[in-house]
């Protein structure tokens, strides 16, 4: 339960706390169904919590490249919009602005 209580605390803007809790609710249910298997499950329930570990480290990288801690924000250029209308729902554009 520490990994949850950590990844609560770093991932506080909107997008990455939803995500974060999407994570948590898939793997809380992922879990549940593998235990149901007993020992046969066990190993399962280790690899979606290697993979919950994982993707919570993704989403603090993600949020302090996308939203720096104590810097004051200056209004968005376009690359940024780009960046966030990607992650909102995309428009077919590579990471690093180029089409394809």
């Amino acid at each position: 339960m520490e990994t949850r209580h950590a990844a609560e605390t770093t991932l506080r803007t909107p997008p990455f706390a939803f995500a974060n809790r999407v994570l948590t609710s898939y793997a809380e249910g992922a879990k549940a169904y593998w235990s149901m298997w007993g020992p046969l499950g066990q190993p399962a329930i280790q690899t979606i919590e290697m993979w919950m570990l994982s993707q919570r480290r993704y989403l603090e990288a993600l949020e302090a490249i996308m939203v720096p801690a104590g810097v004051p924000q200056a209004p968005p250029n376009p690359t940024q919009q780009l960046m966030r209308d990607l992650f909102a729902g995309g428009f077919g554009v590579g990471f690093d602005g180029s089409n394809g």
